[in-house]
């Protein structure tokens, strides 16, 4: 496939989690690179969308509320058929899932571009093969590589704003926040309770951070506001709880002002790899050979050997032995020795 003239209308599909669109924003940028002269839309969830509102590689954005209001066959019926009538030339779709392929072969689109290991992959005019041996970046790049079409960066972008960042200096004056002490962010939740480091660790790490004179938000989704009260009460004037009260851009915009960012294997950790935040990644359940570690130059994985690991490529809702050692012996001091070098070795 070679850029194509007629291709005045591209559609990218990916419904999947907010992670996997961080992880994706090199292939919309390069998309439109390569066809600059294309529409080119994106069919995301409401918890994604944000990303993308602000980008200015993106003309469009279609929403597909998959678990919410558009749940269900007759609604997902009524989805392919807007689709349909949009009338796009070419669709790619790095997210593998049956909906995604079905969507892209009722889109009508005459080019369907996905990976030969998608479930409907025979949907697709296009299969390119899913390298389980890549970094996600690179696997969804080689959408595009895979038809010689040239690929200038594998950078990630967030796109925020001026907005953003005034949103944060207004919440962290509010906070009281001591410019002349160095910021730690924590991002304690997942959607997958396995990979979430106990809290009483994260309660550790955070007095040991503090005794050692940094200061330390914490950052997370409305889903890990619960979580968060337990690391942060209302009386504790010390922790900033940042959870719940910011957009995704905000979230990045606040990640630029922190020397590290502690994590476990989830959303945030891409977000701080963005903005060229150091990240410390907790990894219990999945391993970096699935190919979703954060990507960047200070980056540090705390982890256990174990013959158990992984147990699945996302983690799961309870371990299937019933022990979590891989994250209940992960002790906070070692969490905290990365955290000290990243913190001492990173120039904001």
């Amino acid at each position: 496939m070679k850029q194509d003239a007629r291709f005045r209308k591209i559609l990218l599909i990916h419904t999947a989690f907010i992670g996997d669109l961080i992880l994706s924003t090199p292939l919309v940028r390069e998309i439109k690179a390569n066809f600059p002269d294309s529409s080119l839309s994106l069919l995301l969830t409401p918890q994604t969308a944000p990303l993308f509102r602000k980008s200015r590689w993106v003309d469009e954005i279609l929403l597909y509320d998959k678990r919410g209001k558009q749940k269900g066959a007759d609604k997902f019926s009524r989805l392919a058929m807007d689709l349909r009538q949009c009338r796009f030339d070419a669709v790619f779709s790095p997210h593998r899932s049956l909906r995604s392929s079905l969507l892209a072969y009722l889109s009508g689109a005459r080019i369907r571009i996905g990976f030969d290991s998608a479930t409907g992959a025979f949907l697709y005019t296009h299969q390119v093969h899913y390298d389980n041996g890549q970094h996600e970046i690179d696997r969804n790049l080689s959408l595009l590589k895979s038809f010689n079409l040239p690929v200038d960066s594998n950078e990630l972008e967030i796109a925020g704003d001026a907005a953003d960042r005034q949103v944060i200096e207004r919440l962290l004056a509010d906070a009281a926040v001591d410019t002349n002490r160095d910021l730690i962010a924590i991002a304690p939740g997942s959607i997958w309770p396995t990979k979430r480091w106990p809290a009483v660790y994260y309660k550790t790490l955070i007095h040991m951070l503090q005794e050692r004179n940094y200061q330390v938000v914490l950052i997370g989704g409305k889903n890990d506001v619960e979580l968060a009260s337990c690391l942060a009460k209302p009386a504790d004037k010390t922790t900033i709880n940042m959870v719940g009260k910011l957009s995704l851009t905000e979230s990045a915009e606040l990640l630029k002002l922190c020397r590290v960012l502690v994590t476990n294997d989830s959303a945030p950790m891409h977000l701080a790899a963005a903005v060229n935040t150091s990240v410390v990644a907790i990894f219990g359940p999945t391993v970096q050979s699935l190919g979703f570690a954060p990507r960047g130059r200070n980056t540090a994985i705390v982890e256990i050997e174990l013959s158990c690991r992984p147990c699945g490529k996302h983690g799961g809702v309870i371990c299937p032995i019933k022990t979590h050692a891989c994250m209940t012996h992960i002790h906070p001091r070692q969490v905290l020795e990365k955290t000290i070098f990243l913190a001492r070795s990173k120039t904001i």
